[in-house]
């Protein structure tokens, strides 16, 4: 519709029936009818500029989706997972992986870090936590076992030649030997 009322405006201000005065209104009103026609084309390139960049962005979504279904996250025994979420606002991660490898790590978890470093080759899995994330391990039955009777006999105050955990894990190893022992009950 712009289009056609501008057209007409100019036929007019061609015959020139026009006194001056109305000429050089139809002058200030076509160069009106311009700056909207320039405006409304920088819009339109703004809005699809914008709907190019969200068409981007949900392809990067996609694309981040499926890299991130592709690479599992690491699964790392709790002490480890515990380890690295304490010391990255302190370290670098390279800092940890080294600190890791090496075993230069210290705290109550110290042995139990140590033991599954020594378990395997885990220069790769530590990193690859580093880089894409991991989980946490679910603790073993055994472990909760272990860390409830360390809370009972804590809060029982219950006193022992032997460290509280220790013993724990003594009572856990004597309830699973038991349960070992008697045959499966049927349901």
């Amino acid at each position: 519709m712009t289009k056609l009322s501008k057209d007409r405006i100019e036929v007019i201000r061609q015959l020139g029936v026009l006194p001056f005065v109305g000429q050089h209104i139809l002058r200030e009103v076509m160069g009106h009818i311009d700056a909207q026609d320039a405006e409304m084309a920088r819009k339109d390139q703004t809005i699809s500029n914008q709907h190019a960049a969200i068409i981007e962005a949900l392809q990067l979504r996609t694309e981040l989706e499926e890299l991130k279904a592709r690479h599992k996250l690491v699964v790392l025994p709790r002490e480890v997972a515990d380890y690295i979420s304490s010391r990255r606002a302190e370290i670098s991660d390279y800092c940890i992986l080294d600190n890791l490898l090496r075993k230069r790590i210290s705290g109550p978890n110290k042995n139990k870090i140590g033991d599954w470093i020594e378990g395997g080759i885990r220069g790769n899995v530590l990193m690859a936590a580093l880089v894409n994330g991991y989980t946490v391990e679910e603790p073993t039955t055994e472990e909760r076992i272990t860390a409830r009777l360390t809370s009972a006999l804590i809060e029982s105050r219950i006193e022992s030649p032997i460290p509280t955990e220790h013993l724990a894990h003594q009572l856990t190893q004597a309830i699973r030997e038991v349960l070992a022992e008697q045959p499966q009950e049927a349901n």
